[in-house]
């Protein structure tokens, strides 16, 4: 199961929060991604990444910007299980 955080970031131009979730790295392909993807609301970001990777992208002014590094800052999301408690 994808793990999207934070829920609803805002985009730190223009405030909106209509938003894709950027993946970088080595995918794994899954039906759960392919959807994601289809839907708007992740895109694969390339394998490699630099210091302009970016977690998030404004759908409305193209804005990168990325999650809070304080793990409090986050909010759970329902579904999501923690390694090793059924889902890899």
């Amino acid at each position: 199961m994808l793990k999207l955080l934070p829920p609803e970031p805002t985009c730190p131009a223009c405030e909106a929060q209509d938003y894709v979730h950027v993946i970088y790295g080595l995918v794994m392909p899954s039906e759960e991604l392919e959807q994601a993807i289809q839907e708007g609301r992740a895109r694969l970001g390339g394998c490699l990444v630099g210091p302009r990777a970016f977690e998030f992208e404004c759908k409305a002014c193209g804005r990168g910007w990325n999650a809070p590094e304080d793990p409090d800052d986050y909010e759970p999301v329902s579904g999501w299980e923690e390694p090793g408690e059924g889902v890899v």
